[in-house]
């Protein structure tokens, strides 16, 4: 569960965007009843190795940095 900084982006608005930079994720408001966790993300690791995952990490990082408001 990550959840980005106040403002940084809605990660429910970038989802179509995410597939050709291959750094999906679930986007975290339909984990919240309240209208909250568009700032939030759900990550899964479970079928990657350790030097997968980093790629995966650094390429979230680049699009997330490349994307923020």
């Amino acid at each position: 569960w990550v959840k980005l900084p106040e403002g940084c982006m809605d990660t429910t608005e970038i989802l179509e965007h995410t597939a050709e930079h291959k750094v999906n994720f679930v986007a975290g408001a339909g984990f919240f009843v309240d209208g909250q966790g568009h700032d939030c993300m759900r990550l899964s690791f479970g079928n990657f190795n350790d030097e997968q995952i980093d790629d995966g990490m650094h390429r979230r990082g680049n699009f997330i940095k490349s994307t923020r408001k």
